[in-house]
């Protein structure tokens, strides 16, 4: 199990997508295409049919990663955005705990599964980043801890992170970007760690 941070200032995105409240100092780099960053070739995506298969799908995986599968990804095309709006208002139903990156642009949802070493990497990565952070004297604006919350990017993709914090002190928009990011995979999800990192 590897966790992997990524400083906001580094996040990859275009100069027509980066939003305005990363401030005139902040690092803009180009982004690759979505389906670069979705790994589209190297893991095709399943044509997304209904919630109902999706959701069996999403419960078959976690069977196998419960008897040590490693496969925490499940990626589906063709889900339009107002499919993924209607996918996230009804995730409850799944019963199982999920994580979404979705790129609008090639209509693709990347469903994360994060099992309890999953969790448990990156959780105490935080604990032991955050009682250091108190340790040196930083301020709680300056650290603020905004869980697994989820991102959007100015063109509709988003993705929800397993860790972040922000600089309040820095970007006090409602829309601002974390300040730091911490995503936690399995060694065989590498090139996924990669992507979601940047």
């Amino acid at each position: 199990m590897f966790a992997r941070s990524s400083a906001a200032q580094s996040t990859s995105m275009s100069a027509s997508s980066a939003p305005s409240n990363l401030g005139a100092q902040a690092e803009v780099m180009p982004v690759p295409p979505s389906a670069d960053l979705a790994l589209s070739k190297t893991h095709p995506p399943v044509a997304f049919t209904t919630m109902k298969e999706m959701w069996e799908l999403v419960s078959f995986q976690y069977k196998i990663l419960d008897q040590g599968g490693e496969n925490q990804y499940l990626a589906f095309a063709r889900a339009t955005p107002a499919q993924f709006e209607s996918i996230e208002k009804h995730r409850t139903e799944l019963r199982c705990h999920v994580r979404f990156t979705y790129f609008a642009d090639i209509e693709t949802l990347i469903v994360k599964l994060p099992g309890m070493a999953h969790e448990t990497a990156h959780r105490t990565f935080a604990q032991r980043l955050q009682t250091r952070i108190v340790q040196i004297g930083i301020a709680f604006d300056e650290f603020v801890d905004l869980g697994a919350s989820k991102y959007r990017s100015q063109h509709r993709s988003s993705k929800e992170a397993d860790s972040s914090w922000l600089n309040q002190r820095i970007r006090s928009s409602p829309e601002a970007w974390p300040s730091l990011v911490v995503e936690a995979d399995m060694p065989e999800s590498m090139l996924r760690l990669r992507s979601g990192a940047r």
